[in-house]
């Protein structure tokens, strides 16, 4: 029943962040942002989805901040880690690290699940793209990934993807050192 209810709860939230993704521009701002507090709060957020699959989760977290607008970073981890609790199996492991080099802070999510295949990879953050997964193993609207690609490029972050079917998939969110993240909020 908890489950479910956490389903229901993060489907709203993602239909709210949806409206506002539609209309970012008056509901976006520019503050300085703990990423890893958020990334914390994002995890918590899914725990019940790690714990009801048993889903191991390992973090090496080095506390970095940058200038955006928290709620957004925090919906797009929400997003990436809700596809992490879908697509891993049970007893899976999330792996969850922080890095930086002299042009970027980088969150790395990791998981052991079922990878994505090699022609679906280039679609993933497509509008409506569910792929062979989506539509085999849970259900999908195709939405969340294509929200959060929208709304990480209007607060001029990257992010990458990397996946092998049946190992891994990889995601690379990278905050910019030299981005201009008060752009984000004059727009």
């Amino acid at each position: 029943l908890r489950y479910q209810v956490e389903q229901i709860k993060f489907r709203i939230n993602h239909i709210l962040h949806v409206t506002r993704a539609n209309h970012y521009e008056q509901d976006i701002g520019a503050w300085e942002v703990d990423v890893c507090n958020v990334l914390r709060s994002a995890i918590k957020e899914n725990a019940l989805f790690f714990i009801n699959k048993n889903i191991e989760i390992e973090t090496d977290l080095h506390p970095f901040s940058v200038i955006s607008d928290e709620r957004w970073i925090y919906y797009i981890f929400g997003q990436i880690l809700n596809n992490s609790s879908k697509y891993t199996p049970e007893g899976g492991t999330l792996q969850i690290k922080t890095k930086e080099d002299e042009q970027a802070y980088y969150v790395i999510i990791r998981d052991n699940g079922i990878g994505i295949p090699k022609e679906d990879i280039a679609r993933i953050f497509d509008k409506g793209f569910t792929g062979k997964n989506g539509k085999i193993e849970t259900k999908s609207t195709g939405m969340g990934l294509y929200y959060a690609k929208k709304m990480a490029e209007k607060l001029r972050v990257e992010i990458k993807l990397d996946s092998e079917e049946g190992n891994y998939t990889e995601f690379s969110i990278i905050f910019y050192k030299l981005s201009d993240y008060y752009e984000v909020a004059t727009k």
